[in-house]
Parts: structure tokens; sequence; C-alpha cells
């Protein structure tokens, strides 16, 4: 490959197969090593070939002693996955399912709301700006109806955020949004979910678990 494609091919969305590639192959590989705090180069040289060198650390990090976003997100989730635009769907599936969480996906905020009431989640990822019902709507929705945390995916955060966050959202993030930005993300989003529950549970406004 050219230096130029060299330097760029581990960026997400980054590909040369034109429609026919989700540029997400490199990038989820990338993001896993760096999750290992390991380290990847690339020697490449158009007409001659590529190799990719993976470093990893051999001895053993004990971690167990603070709480990071990465522990935090060990365990399988239930998550719903809502945008009404397939191809960020079918990121977040990515994204996601290389974690080992248990994905579902919905097409609007209908879809979402009907698949809600029959399964419980751990996380709803929604989409703002689709039809009908926006994602601060659902959002608003789905938070009376369970103990869900809500992350709003979208291309217009900064503005959101202008207003402060939205009624049922627990976080917002802005698109495109890489591997590790979103599992930091849900990271927060479940904090605070768990801190509203904790404090509306002293108030006296919900039952204990």
């Amino acid at each position: 490959m050219s230096e130029e494609v060299r330097q760029k091919c581990m960026e997400p969305f980054f590909s040369t197969k034109g429609d026919k590639g989700t540029g997400l192959g490199l990038a989820m590989v990338f993001g896993i090593v760096k999750r290992h705090d390991g380290s990847v180069e690339i020697e490449s040289e158009p007409g001659k070939g590529t190799t990719f060198w993976i470093r990893l650390s051999s001895e053993l990090v004990d971690r167990s002693a603070s709480i990071t976003e990465e522990t935090e997100l060990r365990h399988p989730l239930h998550i719903l996955a809502v945008d009404d635009e397939e191809v960020p769907r079918d990121i977040l599936m990515r994204y996601l399912s290389a974690d080992g969480h248990h994905v579902e996906v919905a097409v609007d905020a209908y879809d979402a709301s009907e698949k809600f009431t029959w399964r419980p989640y751990d996380v709803v990822i929604t989409d703002h700006a689709m039809p009908g019902i926006n994602g601060c709507q659902l959002a608003a929705n789905l938070k009376k109806r369970g103990n869900a945390a809500i992350l709003l995916l979208t291309g217009s955060s900064e503005t959101i955020l202008a207003g402060g966050m939205p009624p049922g959202v627990d976080e917002v993030a802005g698109k495109p949004i890489t591997h590790e930005a979103l599992r930091g993300a849900m990271s927060r989003a479940i904090d605070r979910r768990r801190a509203s529950a904790k404090a509306a549970r002293e108030a006296g406004a919900i039952p204990a678990e």
C-alpha cells in the first residue's frame, strides 16, 4: 500500500474498497490491541506486500485495585442499538458484538419502543435525527419504562449539549465514533444511570432492588 494509505488504514471508516468495504476491520483490530496495551506497526511497499507487527506485553498487570471503563464493560450486556440508517447500525453491531455483548437493532423509535416492551436492556444506544420520533423523545419515553442506561449518539452532540443533558439521556456522544470512544461513552452512561437510581432510592422515589 502507499504511504498515504498506510497512515490511514487503521482509521475507522477508511477503506480502499469503495462501497464494498466498511473500513472497520483493521480499526477493530487496532482497538483490541490498544485495549490490551499493545501496539501495531505496519511495513508496506506497493507491489511487494504488507507486514503487520502486533506487540503485546508479556507481563500480567494487576488492575483489580481500580475500576476502569474497560472492567465496567467486561461482562456481556444486553444492548439495543437504534438508527434509521443501515451503515451506522451495522457499525454499532460489529463494535458491540466484538466486545461480547448481546445486541439487537431497531430501525426507528417505533421499532425500539416495541422491542423495549418485550425485553429488558442494560443499555440503549440511539441516534437522534430519526423520522417521526427523534432520539431525545425516545429516551424520555424509555426512561419512564425501565432502568436502561441511554446513550444518545448524534452528529449534533455539541448543539444538543448546549442546552444541557436532555431528559432521559445519560450520555451524549458524537458521530462518527471509534470503538474505544464508544466503550467510554457507554461506561459513563451506565455510571450516571446507577448514580441516578441510587439518588432516587435514597430519596424514596423508587424501591430498593
